[in-house]
């Protein structure tokens, strides 16, 4: 947090979760995944690896939750517009979920991962949102 200070980011822990809230509202559901599509995808992953602290914490694994938590959790508490780096690296999350699927689940989930990873570094190497 104090290194996104020389950017110009200040502690803010709710300013992400209102952006997302008054946007939705004024847009509507939908209008806000047309209109702001990366702010979407930021909120999902978000709320998805939340998910997935949830459920690494009911399966009792804390040290992947923990992990978790101490890298999304300063990203939110300063509001970091490229909250993408900071879910990109919580392997963890990943490592839930695939625990989670067997079989033809298993293979969807991951296809379906593999494509957005893709998709995502290659908007990174091209300097296009949400980096």
């Amino acid at each position: 947090m104090w290194a996104q200070g020389a950017w110009g980011a200040t502690l803010r822990p709710t300013a992400f979760w209102a952006r997302q809230y008054h946007a939705i509202g004024q847009l509507g559901l939908v209008g806000y995944v047309q209109n702001d599509c990366v702010e979407a995808l930021t909120l999902a992953c978000v709320l998805w690896v939340l998910a997935m602290t949830v459920l690494l914490r009911r399966r009792r694994q804390w040290l992947y939750a923990g992990i978790i938590v101490c890298y999304l959790g300063p990203a939110l508490a300063v509001d970091l517009l490229s909250i993408g780096r900071m879910t990109a690296v919580l392997f963890p999350a990943s490592i839930a979920a695939a625990s989670t699927f067997r079989g033809r689940a298993f293979i969807i989930v991951a296809t379906v991962f593999a494509a957005g990873q893709a998709c995502v570094a290659w908007r990174f190497f091209l300097w296009l949102p949400p980096f």
